[in-house]
């Protein structure tokens, strides 16, 4: 088990260790991870990631991401999965 490989940014077990602890204190588990919705949010923080490093001009080595309208335009049907994902999400564990 690796909590950051660099030492700064943790990896996935520092982040699973930090959402469980949160959702912990809000009265939530983690019993069930959507994996689908969490492909969907990966993909779109890929695009919008490097989107606002560009951005903000960031200057690590790295391919420049899209204009942010371009990306906007690009992350918008993935937006409406998600927003679809977490309604039926919502429906189905209030009943």
């Amino acid at each position: 088990m690796q909590l950051a490989a660099d030492g700064v940014h943790p990896g996935d077990e520092g982040h699973r260790i930090m959402a469980k602890s949160i959702l912990a204190a809000v009265g939530e588990g983690l019993e069930y991870i959507d994996t689908d919705l969490l492909q969907l949010v990966a993909q779109r923080q890929a695009i919008m990631k490097d989107a606002w490093l560009t951005a903000a001009g960031h200057q690590r080595p790295m391919q420049p991401g899209l204009p942010l309208p371009e990306a906007r335009s690009k992350t918008a049907p993935i937006d409406i999965k998600i927003k679809a994902r977490l309604k039926e999400m919502l429906i189905f564990t209030s009943h």
